[in-house]
């Protein structure tokens, strides 16, 4: 039987990211944008993998992003 999920779950809480920006983990790039700019944005990108790669909770929060 497959599992029934909440209309509106919450994030999990006790996450590596609470505190840290959002744009983090949805960075928004635009076409035009230049390397210094661009590198900016992506090395943001990196550190949030890392912010992940270090997080306990980091399973619910695949789940709860699903």
């Amino acid at each position: 039987m497959p599992k029934k999920f909440e209309e509106n779950p919450l994030p999990p809480r006790g996450g590596a990211c609470e505190g840290k920006p959002t744009e983090w983990w949805f960075p928004e790039i635009e076409r035009d944008m230049k390397g210094p700019e661009r590198a900016v944005i992506l090395s943001h990108a990196d550190v949030a993998m890392m912010v992940c790669a270090i997080c306990p909770v980091v399973a619910e929060c695949l789940q709860y992003s699903l």
